[in-house]
């Protein structure tokens, strides 16, 4: 039997992480995904590797950074609850957060037509 996965300083196994109220999933072709979170207002990524990542951070309350570069400070509350996320056919990151219905566009992995 292998030894147990360990991660990285600073990175989590998703496996090992708790999160609530999981809204939406998008799963990318290399097999890794995108889940967003209505309590916590959060995107995270989850890599090949099955490490999890946070994108895109918030509160209820948020909705902010309209413009500006999202990975300066994923810390910083962007978004409010998250209800959905996809990926659309240019590589942009669409996000729609509470129940006013803000819909976010993130580049992520743009490419060309």
């Amino acid at each position: 039997m292998p030894p147990p996965k360990v991660a990285p300083l600073g990175l989590a196994l998703a496996i090992n992480v708790g999160l609530a109220a999981v809204r939406g999933i998008w799963f990318l072709p290399t097999g890794a995904f995108f889940l967003c979170t209505d309590v916590g207002c959060q995107v995270w990524y989850v890599d090949t590797s099955g490490y999890i990542h946070l994108v895109l951070n918030g509160n209820s309350n948020a909705h902010d950074g309209d413009g500006s570069w999202f990975y300066d400070d994923p810390s910083l509350a962007k978004m409010g609850a998250g209800k959905e996320v996809v990926l659309d056919d240019e590589g942009n990151l669409l996000v729609t957060e509470n129940e006013v219905g803000y819909v976010r566009r993130i580049a992520f992995l743009r490419h060309g037509p």
